[in-house]
């Protein structure tokens, strides 16, 4: 379990991820890696680490158009983040190294494998309980059975589009035939 505590972001800190995932992006340059630096810096100077994993977790990619931990607990399992189980949360937790290839829909075996190291390394570090762990361990998967409609098209912000898009399905509001603005 020690391979699996190492960091899998070439080194990065929480903060110089989330540099990179807000405001710098993706360019290999040397300019963006000054740029997190300084901006994971400045974030630690302000915020508590808890609030760098809080926005951490409200902006990094989950797979299936998940973007934020709030989108993927309703992707995945159709719940709100109060809603979710040790067992779900756990699975959640390891979706963010591989989003695309390893989460519950593309690869159901490797991330019941992947929740399952996280629930381990949780009752190492004693934050629960053997009693927590054994149940969670034996929690079948049960995903969401209808999946949220998403727009193909290239999202500027795509959590918050897919969130009006879910705020309008619950309204019962059709926006498929156009006219709205």
């Amino acid at each position: 379990a020690a391979k699996d505590r190492k960091a899998s972001q070439g080194g990065s800190t929480l903060s110089m991820q989330l540099a990179k995932l807000v405001f710098t992006g993706d360019a290999p340059t040397i300019s963006r890696k000054l740029d997190n630096m300084a901006l994971a810096y400045k974030m630690e100077e302000v915020l508590t680490k808890d609030q760098v994993l809080e926005l951490y977790l409200n902006y990094v990619y989950f797979g299936e158009g998940a973007h934020g931990i709030a989108a993927a607990a309703d992707v995945y399992f159709g719940k709100s983040l109060d809603e979710l189980t040790l067992a779900e949360a756990a699975m959640l937790a390891r979706c963010v190294r591989y989003p695309s290839s390893i989460n519950p829909v593309r690869s159901p075996e490797k991330a019941l494998a992947n929740r399952n190291t996280v629930l381990r390394i949780m009752l190492e570090e004693n934050m629960i309980q053997k009693e927590e762990f054994d149940e969670a361990i034996e929690e079948p998967v049960k995903l969401r059975k209808k999946r949220p409609q998403t727009i193909t098209a290239t999202k500027f912000h795509p959590y918050f589009v897919d969130y009006v898009l879910h705020e309008l399905r619950e309204k019962d509001i059709d926006i498929s035939r156009g006219g709205y603005r």
